[in-house]
């Protein structure tokens, strides 16, 4: 049985722990398909939650120009990440194993198949949060810029999309690279300090959302597994188009009465 508590007193995030069940979850499932046990031990075991009392974590969206200037600041070849990850809502783990097959640049598809997770040290290669496959599409300038990013390395359809610099063809170590890439490309670019890279998902509901999105699809997008995880998440942003909506419907009210608009009264007056 997974040692939870254990991880808990060593002061382990919450996260850490999820993302540690998740993965021995899924060994032990296979575990039992193939007849290794008769059950799964992870079976009923209570998680603990990702946000803890007083200690919160402040989530941040970025503006499209802040993610243009986060890409700027980084160090190469690193933008196409920051991009990838700001207009597509994929999870740091979805990113690091995507392979160059995974990509469909001409019809502007990224097929989201597999993540990966630390384990006792070790990078091990797991199903996606939802234990579901799902296909995300592409901006055609986001598709440019892959295809150019892409262009200017060697690769085949097995090679990674991102790799780590330091060993080509492995994947990047998420921990390390936050420490040595991400988080100078913040201060030199100006921005909050408390930015994660995480918080580039978030930046990806918040412009879907911005440009009108339903939860349905920001859920999709983003692969949560109910509309009501992404409805508890980001309510806020949908509140915040309340006005934008009224008066929309406002706009369409007018455009179809034509030029003048009957009263209650039935008196006719021209619209302004």
């Amino acid at each position: 049985m997974l040692a939870i508590n254990p991880m808990q007193r060593q002061g382990r995030k919450p996260q850490t722990i999820r993302n540690v069940f998740f993965a021995l979850r899924a060994s032990l499932t296979i575990a039992v398909e193939n007849g290794a046990l008769r059950a799964n031990p992870c079976t009923g075991i209570k998680l603990p939650s990702n946000e803890t009392a007083g200690n919160e974590v402040t989530t941040t969206f970025l503006r499209a120009e802040q993610v243009a200037q986060l890409a700027d600041a980084i160090r190469p070849p690193f933008a196409t990440m920051i991009y990838t990850a700001a207009y597509t809502g994929l999870r740091a783990g979805e990113l690091c194993p995507l392979r160059v097959q995974d990509l469909d640049l001409l019809r502007r598809r990224i097929h989201v198949r597999a993540s990966i997770a630390e384990v006792d040290g070790q990078l091990i290669r797991v199903a996606t949060k939802t234990k579901r496959q799902r296909t995300v599409g592409l901006p055609v300038f986001l598709a440019d810029i892959l295809a150019a990013y892409l262009a200017d390395r060697p690769h085949g359809p097995d090679d990674l999309v991102f790799d780590d610099p330091t060993r080509p063809g492995t994947w990047l170590r998420q921990a390390n690279w936050y420490v040595t890439h991400f988080k100078p490309a913040v201060r030199k670019a100006g921005l909050p300090t408390n930015i994660r890279f995480h918080d580039l998902r978030h930046t990806c509901a918040s412009l879907l959302i911005a440009q009108g999105a339903d939860p349905k699809a920001v859920s999709t997008r983003l692969g949560h597994t109910t509309v009501q995880m992404t409805l508890d998440r980001y309510t806020h942003l949908f509140a915040n188009r309340d006005d934008e909506i009224t008066t929309g419907l406002d706009t369409m009210y007018r455009a179809a009465a034509g030029a003048t608009v009957a009263i209650p009264t039935g008196e006719v007056v021209p619209l302004r």
